[in-house]
């Protein structure tokens, strides 16, 4: 008797966060804030795994790599590089300056795909509205854990 291994298509957490945004992309800050607060408690949800730190598991998730880079120019950065996505964050600053940075950076990569305009009419958050929902969307992560 023969067995086949089947295989459950089970979305990455990287595309259900995603998932939690509706088919376009927020274009006002208040909708923007709402998603990256639902979008950091379904984090806390994927990333509930007991006896590892925040940044340990952040890079649990498949295809993200967070390291502290010794003396970086800035207190963080993401970028896709070797096939998958890269948060680096200051190794000199504090623990907890360390996991904002992280979440924050990790805001950015969920919302990536829909940071684009894909038609010279199409409306999108100002850069600097995207940074205040990638500080919210921490800041609310960070409350959940500490409760």
């Amino acid at each position: 008797m023969s067995t086949k291994a089947t295989a459950s298509r089970t979305a990455s957490p990287l595309a259900t966060l995603r998932a939690a945004v509706s088919l376009r992309h927020p274009t006002n800050l208040t909708a923007a804030m709402h998603i990256g607060h639902q979008q950091a408690e379904l984090l806390h949800k994927i990333l509930n795994t007991h006896g590892k730190d925040l940044l340990e598991r952040i890079t649990c998730l498949p295809g993200i790599t967070v390291t502290a880079i010794n003396h970086l120019p800035v207190a963080s950065t993401a970028f896709w590089g070797n096939g998958h996505w890269n948060i680096h964050i200051r190794e000199q600053d504090l623990p907890e300056r360390q996991r904002f940075n992280a979440l924050h950076q990790l805001k950015h990569i969920i919302d990536h795909p829909g940071r684009r305009a894909t038609r010279a009419d199409d409306v999108r958050l100002s850069d600097e509205d995207e940074e205040l929902v990638a500080d919210h969307f921490a800041n609310c992560f960070l409350i959940i854990e500490a409760i």
